[in-house]
């Protein structure tokens, strides 16, 4: 049994959306209605305040959020990005208020 999935509040649902940390670009890997988990080159820090910002199918994101964890690694490219960016930083991110359910089902579409 895994017990870091069981004490989840929401399911996660692995995903590649671009999105900004204020200015700063990031990609999701994976989101849930509570929060994200994001590749980074901005290494932040635990319990600061951020918001994220992103699209998807036509639906705009901005969620307040509180850095949970930051992970620290060797430079992580996202596969099939074009950019070439290359990210440091595996950030998870708690929203203050949860994605409404019938918004992140548009997400699954």
């Amino acid at each position: 049994m895994n017990d870091h999935l069981e004490k989840r509040k929401f399911p996660r649902k692995e995903t590649s959306i671009s999105a900004k940390i204020g200015e700063e670009k990031c990609h999701i890997i994976n989101l849930s209605y509570g929060g994200v988990m994001v590749l980074t080159t901005y290494s932040g820090k635990i319990g600061q305040d951020v918001s994220i910002h992103f699209e998807y199918n036509n639906n705009v994101f901005i969620k307040k959020s509180v850095i949970r964890e930051v992970h620290s690694s060797t430079a992580i490219q996202v596969p099939g990005l074009r950019t070439g960016k290359k990210y440091l930083y595996q950030i998870h991110l708690a929203f203050h208020d949860p994605i409404r359910e019938e918004d992140f089902q548009l997400m699954e579409s």
